[in-house]
């Protein structure tokens, strides 16, 4: 048999430990969860890796789309939601060593973005555009109407180019 001075110290024991699990769990859910960021792939809550665009994607998405971009011209160079291309320095530790090796033998065999060959900027469409006239600003896509810009060929604008051409440096 428990004498009471052990029963009430089991007690106290017990208490301060459901007192110290349930601040534990609010702790838990209230803090550390809403602070994991959330794929914007596959909308996991896992470690992500932040775009200078903001978007952020786990290491698994990242090198999946790196590999479906460098798998196919109409979706080089590699970019994300903006026209802004991903850049490799940026992304560099985020991906695999196969994808590194994918990208800098695209980069030897396409070249980077700056290629002769315009793409409408437009992402569901990435149609190629002959642009003919040197000095013009803006082409217009044949397939879907949308602008781009022929300097940093997102879509088109009239205020100056924000784009770099940094993609591998």
């Amino acid at each position: 048999m428990i004498d009471t001075t052990s029963y009430t110290l089991y007690e106290r024991f017990v208490g301060s430990s459901i007192i110290l699990l349930d601040v534990l769990l609010i702790i838990y859910f209230l803090i550390i969860v809403p602070l994991t960021p959330t794929c914007t792939s596959c909308d996991e809550q896992t470690y992500t890796f932040t775009l200078p665009c903001g978007d952020s994607w786990c290491p698994s998405c990242l090198n999946a789309h790196v590999a479906e971009c460098c798998s196919s011209l109409t979706r080089w160079p590699i970019r994300c939601c903006s026209p802004q291309q991903i850049s490799l320095r940026h992304a560099k530790s985020a991906l695999t060593a196969k994808n590194i090796a994918k990208v800098r033998r695209r980069v030897g065999i396409w070249g980077v973005a700056r290629s002769h060959t315009l793409y409408c900027a437009n992402i569901s469409c990435l149609a190629p555009i002959a642009a003919s006239a040197s000095g013009v600003q803006w082409v217009v896509c044949n397939g879907c109407g949308a602008t781009t810009c022929c300097s940093c060929r997102g879509h088109g604008h009239i205020d100056a180019c924000k784009i770099t051409n940094s993609v591998l440096t």
